[in-house]
């Protein structure tokens, strides 16, 4: 019974758990970062010291994602600034974004964050907000959709949802809603506190975020919007860097153009001061051109002007360009190695584009990537183109100048050549061709970092986003449940354990046997009184019974314990009270009656008589009066309503319980009542607690000491042994009272110097008996199953009279 209170217990710990417990949910995402430089080769600039831009070390990219200026870029992007709750029986929930209202602060002081500010709905119009500011509490009541003036901020309050408020104040009525508010500080703290960020592989690059909350939808989202943030940043700082050095570049182009446009200028004023009509000499001093080939170098003019229209209206149309063409018509022009650049660039990408378009469709990101890039060449390239074109067409306006000025003037150069500073030609020239080289290596570099920057997309992957999750890691029913049921079946092995450590009890023959020799003259099974008349003999009310045939072997066990004629006294104690000495002496009286012995039983327990009880007597004369002579023994007497069994009480209490119990007049008494009786029973006090037994022990020829199955104790018997060694107590035996019957066995016998007898008996019945001291249960029918097993103890008896006369 104890041990399923213990598991009950157990049980209704474990709900009470999971009913108090907040749910705690766990999600993860997993990135892998890209530590290669192969994105360079997207944006067609050379791996030189710009490779290391892109190089990343990943430990420093986890400590990036804990810093909390990181996080706050996180934070701007999701409503965490203000968290929402709602207060339950039990528990208190983190609405999110199932809040049914929003608010909004202005002006909020340091002493309004971080507190709790419950929020009571009164209607959809009006609400009461009430929070505590240290010692101090405040209390509003407030209109919805305006702002409101309040100690420590502004505050405007929206509802979204008011059938979802009356539903929660009807079901909870003393509850509320509240909120807390954070600065950007305290809501890192609030919301990524629980954020575990980790390399999870530092060979293939993979970083873990995994987050904890009571909320799931809000862990994901935050790990979510993370991780995308992470790789925005990521392509936001390559853009930068590309942005800084483009504005770089268009400010040196400004001053390169400007230069070039000087150095041009100052060239074409002093071949046009000098009348020269071609670059007479180049740098190093070699003849490049005759003095006839102005018309040449017009011709050449006009043919590069032509074939750059021809690429301006590639560039227009919306078909692949013919690369290999183009080239042709720019041949051993000023302005084709540019183009071909472009032009190989532009045909590298399409050839790209080609081959991943077998495997992909035109939606890939890769391939919307590679049009970016090629639309940006092409743009470049086309501004290169019209960049070329007013050049020459100044230079055809030159030219058609300077032939009207010769013709004015009789063009006198064929037949003279002009003189000329030569030198300063050579240097204009050369300032003029630095100016030019410069300009067009600035436009290139600008081409190289456009593309990039329309490239620029994080090589990082997301490998695995954060799912909302489901269910719950903490607490887990099952695991619970488990744990306290664990829990409870460790203390019963506890009690258990210590029980069995700590028992001292006598629960089984063995427990005797093996510490006395002192023989087993008795087995009582235990009883349950079933009424209040059951209080005198229980072998009178169930004659048939299995508990009246235990007694009748008791009663025919003492036959041999004694072979002297004559009539017997049997005293019956016990160590302590409660062991049911007075319970088998009335009964064991009984049973000798019923045998036709004629018995008598006498209460020695002057301190605690209980015979008058049991037989409803008067108990106002007895053994204390008798024994110091102030009433007769005719007087003292009384009888039952058996024949043949009669009893004296105990009397009025003396004041020397002793010395009544030790006097020569209860040896004459005793000698008296021997000449009238077959069977003197002396039912004494306890043997442990007082002496008096010991002196009715020393003159009983069946000294019987009780003990009882889980209530005498086992050194009990230690005891037992003491008094019968010490005392020289002879035919001692030794009765085990209160035995449950149901898968008892028992076996007992008695030795001394001269005979060896034994008995033994075994049975297993289907009655179910409890003990209470002096009572049983009885029923009106027998068990046929009793009945077989009563027979069985009947043959049993007969056959150890039949053992017990032959060996005699």
């Amino acid at each position: 019974m104890l041990y399923a209170i213990i598991m009950i217990i157990a049980g209704i710990s474990g709900f009470i758990f999971l009913r108090f417990s907040s749910p705690l949910y766990n999600t993860m995402a997993i990135i892998q970062i890209n530590k290669s430089t192969d994105e360079m080769k997207v944006n067609l600039v050379s791996n030189d010291d710009m490779s290391s831009v892109f190089d990343y070390n990943i430990n420093n990219l986890v400590e990036l994602l804990r810093s909390p200026e990181f996080k706050k870029r996180t934070l701007k992007k999701l409503p965490l600034n203000i968290n929402y709750f709602s207060e339950g029986t039990f528990l208190n929930y983190e609405q999110y974004t199932a809040n049914p209202y929003f608010v909004e602060l202005q002006d909020t002081k340091d002493f309004f964050q971080s507190i709790p500010v419950y929020v009571k709905f009164i209607n959809d119009k009006t609400y009461i907000l009430n929070y505590s500011i240290g010692e101090e509490k405040f209390t509003y009541t407030l209109k919805t959709n305006t702002w409101n003036q309040i100690k420590g901020c502004k505050i405007y309050l929206n509802i979204s949802n008011y059938q979802k408020i009356e539903e929660y104040q009807r079901f909870s009525p003393v509850k509320s809603y509240y909120f807390i508010s954070y600065d950007d500080n305290g809501a890192i703290a609030a919301n990524f506190a629980s954020i575990e960020i980790r390399v999870a592989d530092e060979q293939s690059g993979l970083i873990a975020l995994e987050d904890w909350g009571q909320n799931p939808t809000k862990i994901a989202d935050i790990l979510n919007t993370l991780i995308q943030d992470f790789l925005s940043y990521n392509v936001e700082k390559k853009q930068e860097q590309a942005n800084k050095i483009l504005d770089y570049i268009d400010e040196q182009l400004k001053v390169v153009y400007k230069n070039l446009d000087i150095s041009e200028r100052n060239l074409s004023t002093f071949k046009q001061t000098n009348h020269i009509d071609q670059d007479v000499l180049n740098i190093t001093g070699e003849r490049i051109l005759t003095n006839n080939s102005s018309e040449d170098k017009a011709e050449q003019v006009k043919k590069e002007f032509s074939a750059l229209l021809k690429v301006k209206e590639q560039l227009a149309s919306k078909d692949a360009m013919n690369t290999a063409q183009l080239l042709s018509l720019l041949n051993n022009s000023p302005s084709e190695s540019m183009i071909t650049n472009y032009l190989n660039a532009i045909n590298q990408l399409q050839n790209e584009r080609d081959k991943m378009l077998v495997n992909v469709t035109e939606k890939n990101q890769r391939i919307i990537t590679i049009d970016k890039q090629i639309a940006t060449q092409k743009e470049l390239l086309n501004e290169f183109v019209n960049i070329s074109n007013q050049k020459l067409q100044n230079e055809i306006k030159a030219i058609q100048q300077q032939s009207v000025s010769k013709f004015k003037a009789g063009d006198t150069t064929k037949t003279k050549r002009n003189v000329y500073d030569e030198v300063e030609l050579s240097k204009l020239t050369r300032t003029y061709k630095i100016h030019e080289g410069f300009y067009y290596q600035l436009v290139d570099m600008k081409a190289k970092y456009l593309v990039a920057k329309a490239g620029h997309v994080s090589q990082n992957l997301i490998l695995r986003m954060a799912d909302v999750p489901k269910d719950p890691i903490y607490p887990i029913k099952s695991k619970i449940i488990a744990i306290f049921v664990a829990l409870g079946a460790i203390i019963i092995i506890l009690i258990t354990a210590i029980k069995y450590l700590l028992h001292n009890d006598i629960t089984t023959l063995s427990d005797i046997t093996k510490y006395t020799d002192t023989p087993i003259s008795g087995v009582i099974p235990t009883t349950r009184r079933a009424s209040k008349t059951d209080k005198r003999l229980l072998v009178e009310n169930k004659p048939d019974s299995i508990f009246t045939e235990a007694f009748r072997t008791f009663r025919s066990n003492l036959d041999f314990l004694s072979s002297q004629k004559g009539s017997k006294i049997v005293a019956v104690s016990s160590t302590i009270s409660g062991e049911g000495k007075t319970f088998i002496a009335l009964n064991l009286g009984g049973v000798l009656s019923f045998s036709g012995k004629n018995v008598v039983i006498l209460d020695m327990d002057l301190r605690r008589p209980k015979i008058h009880i049991n037989f409803n007597a008067e108990n106002s004369m007895g053994m204390s009066t008798l024994l110091i002579g102030r009433d007769s023994l005719e007087d003292c007497v009384q009888h039952t309503d058996f024949k043949n069994y009669d009893f004296i009480t105990s009397g009025p209490i003396p004041p020397n319980p002793s010395e009544l119990a030790t006097s020569e007049s209860f040896d004459n008494l005793l000698e008296r009542l021997k000449s009238i009786y077959d069977i003197i029973i002396i039912d004494t006090p306890p043997i442990g607690i007082v002496s008096d037994a010991i002196y009715s022990f020393q003159r009983a020829d069946y000294p019987i000491y009780v003990t009882r199955v889980n209530f005498s104790k086992k050194n009990f018997i230690y005891n037992l042994n003491y008094i019968k060694e010490s005392k020289d107590i002879k035919n001692m035996s030794i009765v085990l009272n209160g035995v449950g019957v149901r898968t008892s066995k028992y076996g007992y016998g008695y030795k001394n110097n001269y005979n060896s007898y034994g008995y033994s008996y075994g049975y297993s019945y289907g009655y179910t008996y409890g003990y209470s001291y002096g009572h049983y249960s009885s029923k009106n029918d027998i068990d046929t199953r009793a009945r077989g097993i009563y027979k069985y103890l009947k043959y049993l008896n007969i056959f150890y009279y039949l053992n017990t006369d032959k060996e005699k």
